[in-house]
């Protein structure tokens, strides 16, 4: 379970099927997430929450210089599984001991 003890942010623009899914990838590998619309939510919730990692859509790629946490890309058109395994392949280089 590559995710224990991590919680992840998600910023994905769709609140559909998509953004589900990864949220429930993410719960089955023991870890746990929080998903936002907009980067401006997503400022927020670091605020509010200590996160691991981001999962960002590239439609929102300009995010990610102001976060200050590791974050890593997909694009649209992935499916969730490519999304997760970015994913695992950040979290694999920042894991907590």
């Amino acid at each position: 379970m590559p995710f224990i003890g991590h919680v992840i942010l998600v910023i994905e623009p769709q609140q559909g099927r998509f953004a589900i899914d990864l949220q429930k990838a993410i719960k089955r590998e023991g870890g746990e997430s929080i998903v936002v619309s907009e980067p401006a939510a997503a400022l927020l919730q670091c605020k509010a929450f200590e996160f691991t990692a981001a999962l960002v859509n590239d439609r929102h790629r300009g995010i990610i210089s102001k976060l200050s946490i590791p974050s890593t890309l997909y694009r649209s058109g992935d499916s969730y599984r490519t999304a997760i395994k970015r994913l695992e392949e950040l979290i694999g280089t920042t894991r907590l001991q």
